[in-house]
């Protein structure tokens, strides 16, 4: 079959999920370089999208809003952040787990980048969220909330479709499991 690779014990692990994480991977990085050089390039000033959606021109060198300076310690975390979420990613036997990591990864690497260049492009505003204060992001940040959020969905779906589930019933001429008789 096509879609399976066997290992050396002889276990199957669908290669279209990894094939698939990679394809939200390579994706979800690709716009956000390709929207932040955008931003970068062309915006000079705010523009009003919607009441409380604006397209603006931030560059944040810091973490947390520009509140944190970027340290080695921030480094060391990102990049093992990065190989667990990766290594977790190209090792789920599920399309969604491994689509949420993905875009998780993938925005990570995208803010990694941008903190490796000096600053991480933002320019897409929403708000106001205190007074005159604008929550302004990117694509990489969204692709993390995102992925976050929908991989909490899908675990909570998952686990509220497990106990929900009607039990299988036992055939009647086969012992359950833990029953003595």
């Amino acid at each position: 079959m096509l879609t399976r690779r066997v290992t050396h014990e002889g276990a199957s692990r669908p290669v279209t999920h990894r094939i698939f994480a990679l394809a939200v991977f390579a994706l979800v990085l690709e716009v956000d370089i390709v929207t932040k050089a955008w931003a970068a390039s062309v915006l000079t000033e705010s523009v009003r999208v919607a009441d409380g959606f604006y397209l603006m021109l931030r560059h944040n060198s810091g973490l947390f809003f520009g509140t944190v300076p970027v340290s080695a310690a921030y480094w060391i975390c990102v990049f093992a952040a990065m190989g667990w979420i990766g290594w977790r990613a190209l090792r789920s036997r599920n399309a969604v787990l491994a689509a949420c990591l993905a875009a998780v990864l993938a925005g990570l690497t995208g803010n990694a980048i941008g903190q490796a260049q000096g600053a991480v492009v933002d320019f897409i505003g929403v708000g106001p969220v205190r007074g005159d204060e604008w929550l302004v992001v990117n694509v990489a940040d969204l692709a993390q909330v995102g992925g976050v959020l929908a991989l909490g969905a899908y675990l909570l779906w998952r686990r509220v479709h497990a106990a929900y589930s009607p039990a299988i019933e036992a055939q009647p001429d086969q012992k359950r499991p833990g029953s003595e008789s």
